[in-house]
């Protein structure tokens, strides 16, 4: 067992996961929390988290009783046809670009934050650390897949050192008051946010590539790859809201290094930087793979899709990335749940490999888990996220 998670690989596919789901969404979390209430936060993680690991899982399962390969929407055409094909394929699609504009946006801020505070640089406009930090990054996913698996290890362990980091230099500063407030009207504030924050599953397919020949690891890879983030989600939550409560920010480290001083404004940006970055690569790779398996787009036509689109939109004037996650994680998420596990049951049915786990959950759970995405859509669409 011990020699089995010391292998290169499988630290490679859990870093893989890891660095995928935590991404711009942490940043929104303190605010939801703090204006729900960091205990009713706390249980919309531990529900959400759970409920993400079995989705995770289902797909891991579908991609192991699949012979051939692809990414999300292919495995939705071979077991559902190509209608829900066309409905998760524009699901994803708008899911991933939104997803990478907000990374855009909040990966910007955060280089902004960094230039003002070690070099004393104020006077550049946002829209260029905007291409700065989309520049760098599209470059990276042009190099492929063995390249995002060494940035992906690389910054997930610096991710967890700023996290620690962030925790040491915050703690004297907590409030432990500021974890008892509650509001009713926001209870359900969290639910979009989280289930953004926790999304992963491009990187299921990534994770199977990884393990190839040892697919057998694939399972507890997911496991602890979605257990991480929920932990490194529940420790930053409680710093900032313990320390700025009520008063904190959207993006959560303005707030915090207001209070506490310059280093958490280094560490939260740098934090952020990497966070957003592991997951904006996975994400681009992802896409790129989809048009090429999938849609039998070209190689340069579909680099340029992804070059190109979400910049557009954050130039053009796209800048609410709070809006953009909150709608993608209830809406999108939600819709991208009930499709994988309709999936799920074709997959158990008409599957062509036997798999090397198959989830043994008695049927309500499926049952529950769909009434509850339906429920958080609607009340999305109703009230807004």
């Amino acid at each position: 067992m011990i020699k089995s998670l010391l292998s290169r690989n499988y630290f490679y596919a859990v870093t893989t996961l890891v660095g995928t789901i935590v991404g711009v969404g942490v940043f929104g979390l303190p605010y939801a929390f703090a204006k729900a209430g960091f205990f009713v936060g706390l249980v919309h993680l531990v529900l959400l988290g759970s409920v993400t690991m079995i989705i995770h899982l289902m797909f891991g399962e579908i991609i192991l009783r699949t012979k051939e390969r692809h990414n999300l929407p292919g495995y939705i055409e071979k077991y559902m046809g190509k209608r829900w094909e066309a409905l998760i394929s524009f699901s994803t699609l708008l899911g991933i670009f939104g997803s990478m504009i907000a990374y855009i946006l909040v990966g910007g801020t955060f280089l902004d934050i960094l230039a003002v505070k070690l070099a004393g640089i104020s006077d550049v406009p946002n829209y260029i650390f905007y291409i700065s930090f989309w520049l760098f990054l599209t470059v990276l996913i042009f190099l492929g897949l063995k390249t995002i698996e060494m940035v992906e290890f690389g910054m997930t362990i610096v991710l967890l050192v700023a996290v620690a980091g962030i925790a040491f230099f915050s703690a004297p500063h907590i409030n432990i008051d500021h974890l008892f407030e509650f509001s009713a009207l926001n209870a359900f504030l969290p639910y979009g946010v989280i289930l953004f924050s926790l999304a992963g599953t491009v990187a299921i397919p990534e994770v199977r590539e990884i393990l190839l020949g040892n697919e057998k690891r694939m399972k507890s890879a997911i496991v602890i790859g979605i257990t991480v983030p929920m932990l490194i989600y529940g420790l930053f939550t409680f710093v900032i809201d313990g320390v700025t409560g009520v008063a904190t920010t959207p993006e959560a480290i303005s707030g915090l290094g207001a209070v506490v001083g310059w280093p958490v404004y280094v560490l939260g940006a740098l934090f952020g930087i990497l966070a957003i970055a592991t997951s904006y690569i996975t994400f681009g790779y992802y896409l790129y793979e989809t048009f090429l398996l999938d849609y039998g787009i070209n190689k340069l036509l579909a680099h340029l899709l992804i070059a190109v689109v979400p910049i557009s939109f954050v130039l053009f004037g796209l800048r609410d990335f709070i809006a953009i996650i909150g709608f993608l994680g209830a809406v999108m998420g939600g819709f991208e749940g009930i499709t994988m596990i309709l999936t799920y049951f074709k997959a158990k049915k008409m599957g062509d490999r036997n798999p090397e786990y198959s989830l043994k959950l008695p049927h309500f759970v499926y049952y529950i888990l769909i009434l509850t995405f339906v429920l958080g859509m609607v009340y999305t669409l109703a009230y807004g996220a």
